[in-house]
C-alpha cells in the first residue's frame, strides 16, 4: 500500500483506530479521551496508567493524520519533555512499513514528516513555547507547570488561528494550582482515571508502593486525589466555599454610623 493509500486510511480512522495501528489496545479512559472532541482537554491521570502513550497516541495522530501540521509538546523540565518525545519516536517507528509516512527529521527534539507536519518537543517556560502557532499543545505533568497558569497563557495564542487543542494532563500535585483550577472550573473538558482504570498494575505493586510512601502521598499519585499541603487548616474546597457573589448589602443606619460616614475612604469621619 503506498503512501497515498495510508495517508486515506488515517484519515478515515477515528483516534482508537490509529492507537490499534500503532499496536496498542487502549483501555476505556483512555479511550473516552482519544475520542473527546473538545477543544480544551483536563486529565487527572494516576502514575503508570499510560498518561505518556496517550499524549504520544494524540501527537502522532495529529500530525500523520492532518498535513502541515505543527504539535506542541511541553514538560516541565527538558528531560520530562525528552521522556515524552522519545515516547512519541518510539510509537512512529513502530508504526508497520505500510501504514508509515516517512520522516524527514528525527533530531532529538523535533520530529518532521514529510506531509509537512512537525512535532516539537518543548521544556515548559514561557521562553521557549513562544512564538509559535500550532494545530494541538500538549502540556504533560501539567501540575508540574508554574501555578500562575503563565505557561498555558503563552501556549493558548499559538492554538488561536488554527482553531487547535489544547490539552492538560498530569497526575495532581496538591490540591491548589492551575491544573487543578482548570480541572474543576467547568471551562474544560475533565478525565479522571485512578489505578483502578489500569488493569496492568497489580495488587502486589500497589502493596508494595504504598509502603515505600505516605498515605496521603500514595492516595494521590494513584488514586489522583487533591491533597492539601501538609498542616494545612483547610482544604481549598472549603475555602473556595466560604466566597460568594451572591451577597445582600448590608443597611446600616446614619445614626449609627454618623453622616459623615463614607466606607470607601478611611479617613472619613463619623459623629
Amino acid at each position: 500500500m503506498g503512501n497515498s493509500l495510508a495517508q486515506n486510511f488515517f484519515q478515515d480512522a477515528d483516534k482508537v483506530s490509529f492507537s490499534r495501528s500503532l499496536g496498542i489496545v487502549p483501555d476505556p479512559w483512555q479511550a473516552r479521551v482519544l475520542r473527546d472532541p473538545s477543544k480544551r482537554i483536563c486529565i487527572a491521570a494516576a502514575r503508570q496508567t499510560g498518561k505518556s502513550t496517550t499524549s504520544a497516541i494524540l501527537a502522532l495522530r495529529q500530525a500523520t493524520v492532518f498535513p502541515n501540521s505543527v504539535v506542541l509538546v511541553t514538560a516541565p523540565s527538558q528531560r520530562q519533555a525528552l521522556l515524552l518525545f522519545q515516547r512519541i519516536a518510539g510509537l512512529y517507528k513502530a508504526q508497520s512499513i505500510d501504514n508509515k509516512i516517512p520522516s524527514t527529521d528525527a533530531l532529538k527534539m523535533k520530529l518532521e514528516l514529510v506531509n509537512g507536519s512537525v512535532i516539537h518537543a518543548l521544556p515548559g517556560s514561557e521562553r521557549t513555547v513562544r512564538g509559535f502557532t500550532a494545530d494541538m499543545v500538549i502540556a504533560d505533568e501539567a501540575a508540574r507547570l508554574p501555578d500562575d497558569g503563565a505557561i498555558v497563557s503563552a501556549l493558548s495564542p499559538a492554538l488561536s488561528t488554527r482553531n487547535g487543542t489544547l490539552i492538560l494532563i498530569s497526575t495532581p500535585a496538591g490540591d491548589i494550582g492551575f491544573f487543578r483550577d482548570a480541572f474543576f472550573s467547568g471551562e474544560w473538558s475533565s478525565h479522571l482515571a485512578t489505578v483502578d482504570d489500569c488493569p496492568r498494575i497489580t495488587m502486589e505493586f500497589l502493596a508494595t508502593e504504598r509502603a515505600t510512601m505516605p498515605e496521603r502521598i500514595f492516595r494521590q499519585e494513584f488514586y489522583c486525589e487533591w491533597i492539601s499541603a501538609p498542616g494545612a487548616v483547610f482544604t481549598t474546597a472549603e475555602v473556595d466555599a466560604g466566597f460568594t457573589d451572591e451577597v445582600t448589602p448590608v443597611l446600616v443606619p446614619s445614626k449609627v454610623l454618623g453622616p459623615g460616614f463614607d466606607p470607601f475612604n478611611d479617613r472619613s469621619t463619623g459623629t
